[in-house]
């Protein structure tokens, strides 16, 4: 029995290492749409992070952004057998803060002109010339 544990610990031992395939296959890489934000781990300890313009069978076109030249995009391709890991980078989804902060100016300064000119209909007189123009016209008649 030791015999056998000692024989199989040896082959496993000098044994190049064999990796399970898991759920993330090639197939899921194949499914990313060009334009989606990864960040690609490769066997030589580099790690690159761009945009996928296509995906092949055998390789990986992406739009990396050139650290030199600023604002410079470089489309580089790497061979499927070079890419230890992908991770895919998913966008935050975020509303446009310009949009809110626009329609949050126009409720806020519709409820400032309402509540003005209900105060005004309220306690002043109505006469002839008001700073509202539509006050006069909101006022219910005694």
């Amino acid at each position: 029995m030791r015999k056998l544990l000692g024989t199989l610990f040896a082959v496993l031992l000098f044994a190049p290492m064999v990796f399970a395939r898991g759920s993330h296959g090639w197939e899921r890489v194949e499914k990313l749409k060009p334009g989606t934000t990864v960040l690609i781990s490769l066997w030589s300890g580099e790690t690159v992070s761009g945009r996928i313009e296509t995906v092949s069978p055998t390789a990986l076109q992406l739009r990396t952004l050139d650290r030199e030249d600023i604002g410079i995009a470089q489309l580089q391709e790497f061979g499927r057998a070079n890419i230890r890991r992908i991770i895919h980078i998913r966008q935050p989804n975020l509303p446009d803060p310009q949009r809110w902060m626009l329609n949050g100016a126009l409720i806020g300064g519709g409820m400032g002109l309402i509540s003005g000119a209900i105060y005004d209909v309220n306690h002043h007189e109505r006469r002839f010339g008001d700073s509202f123009a539509f006050s006069s016209a909101l006022r219910v008649a005694p």
